[in-house]
């Protein structure tokens, strides 16, 4: 069996879930199967899931909800393919694309791009990296500035990931956070993994929906912010280890400067601030503000934050969510 691909479920519509299953049968290549789990549906939902499993030879586990990332653990234990790749079950995998050359020599690690779908714009990006042998094996340290900024190494998906290696590494994703998972997980790849491999070939179509993040920031705020800082620390870790360049630093706190300051943004439009919120949010503000020179426009985000300047915050949301609306 050459690739295990774990789907993810939770209460999704019968069509997308199909859609997405539809699109994995598609394998021209490479021997596959399909691995779905499902993270606690609804009993009415279950069942139809485990229906379109039997519909698409796909092997069907059900738990308690508990997370993406405990499903994805799951599915790294129940895989059988050489290789592992990763689907959320809104998305599309463009698997016809793959091919054994891809796995010559073994990698533990294949990338390959993303076709991120706006689903608010209806905007497309194709998403890639930069590193200097493309097709050939690249370091860990020639990946590493690519973990910083947000992008493709940002996301589990559209890679190949050795089950062996996994397993013999004992790479699991972390259950403790909900935002950035998926880049805890791909840094503890990298920073293991010798033998990577680059392909510039889109693979996977990811619909990103911005209404998902503010799910989690009205579930836990709180939690949502320590996840932040998390990711900071995580990116901060990887600039002094392999000795990046400082814009790379930079580009890190106005990054973080910049949830933090969306996420302020949110809660004010939201009526989700208490105290005890704003409190955690500027001592992280604060954290991160002290350790780089920022441009004009974080200054004044991180000063509207600073002195919870509500109004202003109120006033940039509602103006940006206009905006985005007209496209």
């Amino acid at each position: 069996m050459d690739i295990s691909f774990i789907v993810t479920i939770y209460n999704k519509k019968k069509s997308v879930v199909e859609r997405c299953l539809k699109s994995i049968k598609k394998m021209n290549d490479l021997s596959h199967e399909i691995i779905v789990i499902d993270d606690g549906s609804d009993t009415g939902m279950k069942d139809c899931y485990y229906k379109l499993s039997q519909k698409y030879n796909a092997q069907y586990y059900y738990q308690s909800n508990q997370g993406v990332s405990s499903a994805r653990n799951l599915g790294i234990k129940k895989a059988n393919g050489k290789y592992i790749f990763f689907v959320d079950c809104d998305d599309i995998v463009l698997n016809s694309k793959i091919q054994k050359k891809h796995i010559v020599n073994e990698p533990e690690l294949v990338i390959f791009n993303v076709i991120k779908e706006d689903k608010l714009s209806g905007a497309e990006t194709i998403k890639e990296i930069e590193v200097p042998n493309n097709n050939k094996f690249v370091t860990s340290a020639e990946l590493a500035s690519n973990l910083i900024e947000d992008g493709l190494m940002n996301w589990v998906y559209g890679k190949l990931y050795s089950t062996s290696f996994l397993r013999s590494h004992e790479i699991k994703f972390n259950t403790s956070i909900k935002t950035g998972e998926d880049l805890d997980f791909v840094v503890k790849v990298a920073n293991n993994a010798v033998r990577i491999k680059y392909f510039s070939l889109s693979v996977y179509r990811y619909e990103f929906d911005p209404s998902t993040g503010n799910g989690r920031i009205e579930i836990d705020p709180i939690g949502a912010i320590r996840d932040t800082n998390y990711v900071y620390q995580l990116r901060k870790k990887i600039v002094d280890e392999y000795h990046l360049k400082k814009n790379l630093a930079s580009i890190n706190v106005e990054q973080t400067l910049q949830t933090y300051f969306e996420f302020y943004c949110y809660c004010i439009s939201k009526h989700l601030i208490t105290k005890n919120i704003y409190k955690e949010l500027s001592k992280k503000v604060n954290l991160v503000e002290s350790t780089s020179i920022l441009s004009l426009s974080t200054k004044v985000k991180s000063k509207i934050v600073n002195k919870n300047m509500r109004n202003s915050a109120y006033f940039y949301y509602k103006i940006r969510k206009i905006y985005k609306n007209l496209g």
